[in-house]
């Protein structure tokens, strides 16, 4: 597993070099971090990274999710992403859990509060039961 942290400090070589490794990954799963500041009408989410995520998406040949933290108004700005999972939270705690429900440890489960113009209706979810284990667990 390779993690890589982007920012709007990131260089255009370093993007580059993102992109190289998500070539080489078998899967790439993009957690998304952007504050949104009420009343301020603008999120910082560079178009570099946009970019970036789209075109890594982009690959038909490998699983691809963005998981995206905190507000679920960011999606509105990925919306060209072909799998989106809205955490609503910042914590590591929300972090681990969904790892677990990527991995199918944990079940997936909820619904939309809020209607993302263009994209989900309020009320849209996905509900999806953990995969069943053998072994100990």
């Amino acid at each position: 597993m390779t993690a890589v942290e982007i920012s709007d400090k990131t260089t255009p070589s370093e993007l580059d070099l993102v992109r190289t490794l998500a070539r080489r990954a078998d899967a790439v799963i993009a957690g998304v971090f952007v504050r949104i500041a009420s009343y301020s009408g603008r999120m910082d989410l560079s178009p570099q990274a946009v970019s970036l995520l789209e075109a890594i998406a982009a690959d038909q040949q490998k699983p691809f999710v963005a998981v995206i933290f905190g507000n679920p108004y960011t999606a509105m700005a990925l919306s060209k992403l072909p799998a989106q999972l809205l955490t609503y939270e910042f914590t590591d705690a929300m972090e681990a859990a969904a790892v677990r429900a990527i991995a199918g440890e944990i079940a997936i489960g909820g619904k939309l509060p809020i209607t993302l113009p263009d994209m989900y209706p309020f009320g849209h979810g996905l509900t999806r039961a953990a995969a069943t284990t053998t072994g100990g667990r």
